[in-house]
């Protein structure tokens, strides 16, 4: 059984000078101005996180199970935010709290001889405690870029040949939806990635067949948010890798 407690920062940094003089300007400094600012600041503060942990950590059934699972609570203040101008420029500021409460448990457990299963689960709700206007953040609002549940399992066989361990192993990993920022909040859908890979392995080399997104998912990583990429109300999207087939081989020296 384990407890900690601990506090750790993200250093500050500066802003992109955004222009206010002029015909060019005039739209950016409206937008400044509907959110009580006659221009952007220079540079943001750091951000500070206190961390609190209980878990534990356990072996069983003579060592043929592993179970190690935690709960934690994180308190985040001074957020860096970025704010989205209706320009198409932005900033990135101080803004409001926020707190992520959640839990994880990993499991390995060898269910028959040369058979292992792997389980990971995870849990965070993670959501803003106040209100923050100037980048519409509400009080119970979620995080950006921090699903919900996050899940990945692994049944892995071993098998001896000769000098030799023939190898077969499955994965699928899953993340429920979440939501990332360009210029609105976009909300990302889930992903359910499966994956194989099968090939011998020897003390001084291993060679694999591989298929990964094997059922060729077609998903959605993030929006992106790049002045040469895109602007409002228009969106670039960056998605997973396609159905891929290939093989390793690593050589010991």
């Amino acid at each position: 059984m384990y407890a900690s407690a601990a506090k750790g920062f993200r250093e500050g940094a500066g802003n992109f000078p955004i222009d206010t003089s002029g015909p060019g300007g005039a739209v950016c400094l409206a937008s400044l101005e509907a959110i009580g600012r006659t221009s952007a600041p220079t540079t943001f503060d750091p951000d500070t996180v206190w961390s609190f942990e209980l878990g534990e950590k356990a072996r069983l059934a003579s060592q043929r199970v592993i179970l190690n699972s935690s709960i934690y609570d994180i308190r985040w203040s001074n957020v860096q935010t970025p704010v989205a101008l209706a320009c198409g420029l932005g900033f990135t500021t101080n803004g409001p709290k926020a707190e992520i409460r959640g839990g994880e448990s990993e499991l390995e457990a060898e269910i028959l001889p040369g058979l292992t299963l792997s389980q990971s689960v995870g849990y965070a709700h993670a959501v803003y405690t106040q209100s923050y206007e100037p980048a519409g953040i509400v009080d119970g609002q979620p995080l950006l870029n921090a699903p919900r549940w996050t899940a990945s399992t692994v049944l892995r066989l071993e098998q001896p040949l000769g000098e030799r361990k023939f190898v077969f192993q499955v994965r699928n990993s899953y993340l429920s939806s979440s939501y990332d920022l360009s210029y609105q909040v976009n909300q990302l859908p889930s992903r359910d990635t499966l994956g194989f890979r099968t090939g011998l392995e020897s003390k001084r080399w291993s060679a694999y067949v591989f298929v990964d997104n094997a059922l060729n998912r077609h998903q959605v990583l993030e929006n992106i948010n790049l002045l040469s990429y895109t602007a409002p109300p228009y969106n670039r999207v960056a998605t997973n890798q396609p159905l891929t087939v290939g093989a390793t081989l690593n050589v010991s020296f």
